[in-house]
């Protein structure tokens, strides 16, 4: 009878396991944000990353689907790439190629004539360099990018960026990837 009792009480705190994990895996999606949290700060090393350092000036126009022609507030001319923006995978052909107009043309019409702002992580004596721009001071142009499903995440070259904005852009590529939205979609 104990031995009984035994197996029954066994099989009882098995069943509990089971739906423990079930109940766990249905629900993960909640967890989600602060997987991604614990993701992000382990790769910066768990601490905030120091602001990057920043010029102001107007995008004159768009030479590729990341990189614009910049005049600063001087009227120093630079060519400036935005970091970040993961833009291969695309597909050959003519589908390709009006994927990239389109892009663009995007950034064209968010970008061109407005007064930005450019955090850069990298630049050159030849007035090159590679960054984010900003524009009312939140990193909208790269979110943007991501969240029309235009360009996927380099997470390697966000990590210059502050962890709010590295998670923003996280959560930014997975809905337009589930979405199916723009390169996800084709």
């Amino acid at each position: 009878m104990f031995h009984f009792l035994n197996r029954c009480l066994h099989g009882f705190i098995w069943l509990c396991w089971i739906a423990a994990a079930a109940a766990l895996w249905t629900q993960r999606e909640h967890a989600r944000p602060v997987v991604d949290y614990a993701v992000i700060l382990r790769d910066a090393n768990w601490s905030s990353p120091p602001p990057l350092p920043r010029f102001s000036g107007k995008v004159t126009r768009v030479l590729g689907e990341s990189i614009v022609q910049f005049k600063t507030d001087d009227g120093t001319v630079w060519n400036l790439g935005l970091q970040g923006c993961e833009t291969n995978g695309l597909p050959p052909g003519i589908e390709g190629v009006r994927f990239v107009a389109e892009t663009r043309r995007h950034l064209t019409n968010a970008l061109v004539g407005r007064p930005v702002e450019f955090a850069f992580t990298q630049t050159n004596v030849t007035r090159t360099g590679l960054g984010y721009f900003y524009l009312d001071s939140t990193n909208s142009v790269l979110l943007g990018l991501v969240e029309a499903g235009r360009c996927g995440v380099k997470t390697t070259d966000t990590r210059a960026l502050p962890l709010r904005e590295q998670y923003q852009l996280r959560v930014a590529e997975r809905q337009a990837r589930t979405a199916k939205e723009g390169r996800w979609g084709l």
